[in-house]
């Protein structure tokens, strides 16, 4: 697909589609070492699912953070944050309505996840973790053949 007709699903399931709730469902943070004093190497991975449930979906984002120190690149901590959320459609068959949710589920989610991970971190005598903010219509170009995978 090209970036007109991206936007144009993005303006499309806009309108016909929306997540009427979020979650928190999990969140783990298991620190092995202190944090180097140079800081290290934040890697961020996703991973995503989601239930029919009656005639509503349920997403599942997994957001997983493994520091690293930057001399030995050894995991000093790993943060797993899980959010949950209830979406609905108005007009959109069931096949439709999955590849909306499938695509939808980080871009509705992570705002919830880089939320509480900044949060928990701010706490943690660590500098924040701070997750970047995502392009919408460039995340739904990157993955349109994406699969349904586990959380």
């Amino acid at each position: 697909m090209d970036q007109e007709k991206i936007f144009e699903y993005y303006k499309m399931a806009k309108k016909n589609f929306k997540m009427t709730n979020a979650f928190l469902e999990d969140v783990t943070v298991e620190k092995y070492q202190d944090i180097p004093v140079g800081g290290g190497v934040n890697e961020v991975s996703f991973g995503k699912r989601y239930d029919k449930i009656d005639d509503q979906y349920k997403g599942f984002l997994k957001t997983t953070i493994l520091c690293r120190d930057n001399n030995t690149n050894e995991v000093v901590m790993k943060i797993e944050v899980v959010y949950s959320g209830v979406f609905e459609s108005t007009g959109l068959g069931q096949a439709e309505m999955e590849e909306y949710v499938e695509a939808q589920i980080v871009p509705q989610l992570l705002s919830y996840a880089r939320s509480i991970i900044t949060h928990l971190t701010s706490l943690m005598s660590i500098p924040p973790i701070q997750l970047p903010t995502m392009d919408v219509i460039q995340s739904l170009y990157n993955n349109q053949h994406v699969d349904n995978g586990d959380v």
